[in-house]
């Protein structure tokens, strides 16, 4: 019947109005979630970043301490040769001077 039809427009406007309010809660926290998740990618680009400098900074001492093992080699190659010219100098000494090195 008619009478009852105020009733149920105001059963059906507040319907209407908690919906709306639950669409609104939702929304925020969709947008909550958004910023927050622009906020991790962020402090993960950082991060990120940081850690590409350790791994330069890592890769640039590897590459020295390779020098210096190269160098290390290349210089005990030559010690015999230049242990062998000594020798053969002492040798010449002593025979020369009638002296021991």
């Amino acid at each position: 019947s008619l009478a009852n039809i105020d009733d149920v427009v105001n059963k059906i406007r507040l319907k209407i109005r908690r919906l709306d309010d639950d669409i609104r809660t939702v929304v925020r926290g969709q947008t909550n979630v958004g910023q927050d998740g622009r906020q991790a990618l962020e402090e993960a680009q950082i991060a990120i970043q940081q850690l590409f400098g350790k791994i330069k900074d890592i890769k640039d001492k590897a590459e020295k301490s390779e020098q210096m093992v190269h160098t290390a080699k290349r210089s005990q190659k030559q010690e015999p040769f230049f242990f062998s010219l000594v020798h053969q100098k002492c040798s010449f000494y002593s025979v020369e001077n009638g002296e021991q090195c």
